[in-house]
């Protein structure tokens, strides 16, 4: 499981895909454990031969604190669709920062 605090914006969840991705488009879902959409967007691909992206957090992206389930949607150029990982979810928790006094 990934813990981040409020606000953070690293470090980026990273899948190894085990995948040539070449030519495909990649994107990144999360959602709380209760099932309800928390974001989506571009994935960053690293290697697309070997199959390794990540997810570059966005201000605001981890504001929400809570349990979340994340996976990588890659679209191949065929149009055919596949959700990594395939077994299971990236799990990521968000807790709540320390405030400034």
């Amino acid at each position: 499981m990934n813990i981040l605090s409020q606000g953070d914006t690293f470090p980026n969840p990273v899948a190894d895909l085990n995948a040539d991705i070449t030519g495909s488009q990649v994107r990144f879902r999360m959602m709380h454990l209760d099932g309800r959409f928390h974001l989506e967007g571009p994935a960053v691909i690293q290697d697309a031969a070997q199959g390794i992206v990540y997810y570059d957090w966005q201000p605001g992206n981890t504001n929400t604190i809570g349990a979340y389930r994340c996976q990588f949607v890659v679209t191949y150029p065929s149009g055919d669709v596949q959700r990594f990982p395939q077994d299971s979810y990236l799990e990521l928790l968000i807790r709540p920062a320390v405030p400034a006094s």
